[in-house]
């Protein structure tokens, strides 16, 4: 049978219809891959920087805290305040950590929150402590710590344990300034009625939610516990809301006038990760306004 003329034209064109229609879905497919492979890439590199980058690499954030209150012999001190350590028993992160803050030469050292995350071998808190006791500043290390189970690894590591408690810090020739450490917000009228209202007071608190009755009397005020949200998708949209630090859990706020700093801590706890909210210490330059 011979074919006709129209039925060949038809067949070529069904063919080109076909072949046309193959190019389409291999651009499909293509394009399906490449897009599957960026998206392979992306999620590959978040899970290295939310376990890896945003978790070990430590941001140092200076500040200069200006007052009238601040005595002159104390005019361009140095304070590290860090917390949070979480310890895990990495010797590489502590190393660091110890390392960078030695590197700023404080004259004073604070520290708040959870020491050890989770078990740690004996040898892993042997290794603690001597790290600990190798960071120097001149006017001493202070810790505000209740959990007396890990009170020791601070006593141990030459750390002052302020509980509830007012010290006086002296340094060269002057006047003292002082550090007032409050982890029971209900003892906070007995705790400040033992200062009166002048000079230079920084005021430590256990919780940062404590700030609004704590302020009255304090020149600054410090607190950890928040991990500053640990996962925060945007500033405001955080993951990690603890008690006690609902309210405030940003880096920094001011209360009544008063500058509150709130550290980002130093390891990870319920999620192990951390996003838009790094691991981070705070290194604080007083100056005498006149």
């Amino acid at each position: 049978m011979i074919t006709s003329r129209e039925e060949k034209m038809r067949d070529i064109q069904e063919e080109i219809n076909r072949e046309e229609e193959r190019k389409k879905r291999n651009k499909i497919i293509k394009k399906t891959i490449k897009i599957v492979a960026v998206l392979l890439i992306i999620i590959v590199l978040m899970y290295f920087y939310i376990t890896r980058i945003s978790t070990h690499s430590i941001i140092v954030k200076e500040k200069r805290v200006e007052s009238k209150d601040i005595p002159e012999n104390f005019d361009s001190y140095k304070i590290v305040y860090f917390s949070d350590l979480n310890y895990d028993g990495n010797r590489k992160d502590l190393d660091n950590l110890v390392k960078i803050i030695n590197e700023r030469r404080p004259n004073l050292l604070i520290y708040t929150g959870r020491l050890i995350k989770g078990k740690i071998s004996n040898s892993k808190k042997e290794y603690l402590i001597k790290k600990l006791n190798e960071i120097e500043a001149v006017s001493g290390k202070f810790a505000l710590y209740r959990d007396d189970n890990e009170k020791s690894i601070l006593i141990q590591s030459s750390f002052g344990i302020l509980d509830n408690d007012v010290r006086e810090i002296y340094y060269n020739t002057g006047s003292p300034i002082l550090l007032v450490g409050i982890d029971d917000i209900e003892k906070s009228s007995e705790i400040l009625d033992k200062f009166n209202d002048t000079g230079f007071k920084i005021m430590i608190l256990e919780n940062p939610d404590d700030a609004d009755n704590a302020y009255y009397k304090a020149s600054m005020m410090l607190a950890g516990k928040s991990l500053n949200g640990e996962i925060c998708l945007v500033p405001d949209a955080c993951l990690y809301k603890v008690d006690g630090a609902k309210k405030y859990y940003k880096q920094y706020y001011t209360v009544h006038d008063v500058p509150f700093y709130i550290s980002g801590g130093i390891g990870t706890d319920k999620y192990s990760v951390r996003f838009n909210s790094r691991p981070m210490i705070y290194f604080f330059r007083l100056s005498r306004k006149n």
